[in-house]
């Protein structure tokens, strides 16, 4: 969803009932999760929903990818397990807010 020249554009999943009955993958629950989040009505904007796609990124890092370094592995698997519960448990309600406020982010950007 986004603002163009003062029009929303947006992907009316509605149109599509078999994306929200797919089993199998945490990805059919975020859908669900979206939907229920708004209400079925996809052209409106609710930051929550980009936790969720959050928490879907964050399970297949820590589900899909193998890390090559097993010190790296197990630092960067302990930091992504603890920010995933962190985001299960509803603290954030936007992207924004996340950044503006968890510790992994706290230190980006800045030297060592």
């Amino acid at each position: 969803r986004l603002q163009h020249e003062g029009t929303t554009v947006f992907c009316d999943l509605s149109v599509d009932p078999t994306l929200f009955t797919g089993q199998g993958d945490f990805q059919f629950d975020v859908y669900r999760l979206m939907r229920d989040e708004l209400g079925n009505d996809w052209s409106l904007s609710k930051p929550e929903t980009n936790i969720l796609w959050l928490r879907y990124l964050l399970d297949k890092l820590l589900r899909a990818v193998k890390y090559t370094q097993r010190s790296t592995h197990r630092s960067t698997r302990t930091q992504l397990t603890r920010l995933e519960q962190r985001l299960k448990s509803n603290s954030y309600t936007s992207a924004w807010a996340l950044l503006q406020q968890d510790d992994v982010f706290a230190n980006a950007g800045k030297p060592k």
